[in-house]
This record gives C-alpha cells, structure tokens and sequence, in this order.
C-alpha cells in the first residue's frame, strides 16, 4: 500500500514538473519569437523593417474586414441572448 501511495506522489510530482516545464518552454519560445521579430526589423540586425511595414499596411484592410466580421456575429449572439432571456423571463412569470 505504502508502494503504491509513493508512486502516485511520484506521478503527481512529475506531472507537476512536466506542466511547468511545458509553461516554461511556452514562455521561451514566445520569448525567442519577439527578440528575432526585434532583431529581423532593426537596420543593423536583418533590415526588414521595410518589408514588415509594406505587409502590415497590406493586411490592414483584410484585419479590418475579419474584425468586422467578428463585431457583427457577437452582435447577433448577443441579442439572440437577449431574445432568450427574455422568453425565460415570461416563461417563469406564466408559470407562477
């Protein structure tokens, strides 16, 4: 029994360790991402700066459109929402 309690501390332990090392390598590696996207885009490092303000100008129209998108399908959800409660609502005041 003893044996069998220690091995699941064991586990336990180790699937601890295993998440924050997972958290810990999603960190670093965000890390990494931003200091090459500073690196890429300074003069003296691969000078891209250029391109990446040519390409997000370019995108800027199509990032308008999708975020627009997105506004008018939470709109609708929120007043379906609305529409439900309030069916709720009259749903229990019949009731009673």
């Amino acid at each position: 029994m003893h044996i069998i309690l220690f091995e699941l501390k064991n586990l336990l332990i180790i699937g601890r360790l295993s998440s924050i090392i997972n958290f810990m390598v999603t960190i670093l590696f965000g890390i990494a991402c931003i200091a090459f996207t500073i690196f890429a885009c300074l003069p003296m490092g691969l000078n891209w700066g250029e391109n990446v303000l040519f390409v997000l100008k370019g995108a800027a129209p199509v990032i308008a459109v999708f975020i627009g998108i997105v506004a008018i399908l939470l709109g609708i959800a929120d007043l379906r929402d609305r529409q439900e409660a309030k069916r709720e609502e009259l749903e229990m005041l019949n009731e009673k």
